[in-house]
């Protein structure tokens, strides 16, 4: 396996590439991409993208977020994990973690990360290099049933034909109340704009130097 790294230089000529436009899977898109060509706390040599390749064939990638944390006076640069993505076929098979350890080589073991999947959590904890700062515990809750995928079962296809049985017939009985549900307490959805560009007024407001909070995801499972 062969792990690339991208900075600033990298990822600009990578996204004008051919190549680019016609991966299968593509690993940030162009809007992402130049939201972190014009982050002020970017530096020129910092790594924004990993992209993991087995047989010429892109089975993983990593993005990281260039950010700096202030303690009084003192600024620190770090990078957020803001991107994690293993090939299905490819999982367990050690990607992510190689993908972490190559992240944490190029910033000197300066990585944060926030809102992981639990799926991730394993990566995380192997690797030794994190710190759990703030843990909030919360509540997860189901709009329909699920069982399949909450019981968390040993799947056989006798379980399997079971639970999906068992949640078509809750979820045929869920349903009224569901639309009662939408009928009494309607939601204005926001509106939203489908852009295929950066606009002129995103670029003028990164020229100034603003950015907004970054939204830390990870897609999939590792």
């Amino acid at each position: 396996m062969q792990i690339r790294r991208l900075n600033k230089k990298a990822l600009r000529e990578f996204i004008d590439s051919d190549k680019f436009h016609s991966m299968p899977v593509i690993p940030i898109t162009k809007h992402r991409a130049l939201s972190h060509l014009s982050n002020p706390r970017a530096s020129d040599d910092d790594v924004l993208l990993l992209l993991a390749f087995e047989d010429n064939r892109m089975v993983g990638y990593l993005g990281i977020l260039a950010d700096l944390l202030y303690d009084q006076e003192a600024a620190y640069k770090v990078g957020w994990l803001s991107a994690y993505w293993v090939d299905a076929a490819m999982r367990r098979k050690g990607i992510a973690g190689e993908l972490l350890r190559e992240a944490l080589d190029a910033w000197n073991n300066q990585i944060l990360v926030a809102d992981w999947v639990p799926n991730s959590f394993g990566v995380y904890q192997k690797s030794g290099a994190f710190t759990d700062l703030v843990n909030r515990e919360g509540i997860r809750a189901y709009l329909r049933f699920n069982l399949r995928e909450t019981l968390s079962l040993k799947e056989t296809f006798l379980r399997k034909i079971i639970l999906i049985t068992a949640d078509g017939i809750l979820n045929i009985v869920n349903s009224p109340r569901l639309y009662y549900h939408n009928l009494v307490f309607k939601n204005d959805y926001p509106q939203y704009e489908k852009l295929d560009r950066v606009d002129d007024e995103r670029l003028q407001l990164g020229d100034k130097g603003l950015r907004c909070t970054p939204e830390i995801s990870f897609l999939g499972n590792l």
